[in-house]
């Protein structure tokens, strides 16, 4: 399997984790920001998965960004993610703990990858138990 990242995303910066490694990393939720974690995925050989929350929007430009490069990114229900969370105890929430999860997130329910839709063509699916909502 390949690597598996989470991003957590909020309007002022983005938290990303590796599975498995122990520190994540934030940078601002900006172009510049979102274009150096773009380059630094790009180097991560091979992507497996990049799992982020629908977040109501703050999530497009990073999604768009990693889709437009060819990486896999799934935008997934932050509702099953804190569910998964919740059942493996993981009960404290901060940023740094939600890219963590998302990751996990990534490699226990293995979300399919769909194609990239191409930027603001459509709606970005979200994954739900197999099935697009």
């Amino acid at each position: 399997m390949g690597v598996l990242v989470g991003i957590d995303i909020s309007k002022q910066h983005l938290d990303w984790a590796l599975r498995n490694k122990a520190k994540p990393v934030r940078v601002r939720n900006t172009p510049g920001g979102i274009g150096g974690l773009v380059d630094r995925l790009i180097a991560e050989h091979p992507i497996d998965r990049i799992i982020v929350e629908s977040t109501g929007g703050y999530e497009r430009a990073l999604t768009e960004a990693l889709g437009e490069a060819g990486l896999p990114v799934l935008v997934v229900n932050p509702w099953r993610v804190r569910r998964l969370g919740e059942g493996l105890g993981i009960l404290a929430k901060t940023d740094s703990i939600d890219a963590h999860v998302l990751a996990l997130f990534g490699e226990r329910a293995a979300p399919p990858v769909r194609p990239f839709p191409g930027p603001r063509t459509a709606r970005w699916p979200i994954w739900s138990s197999g099935a697009v909502s």
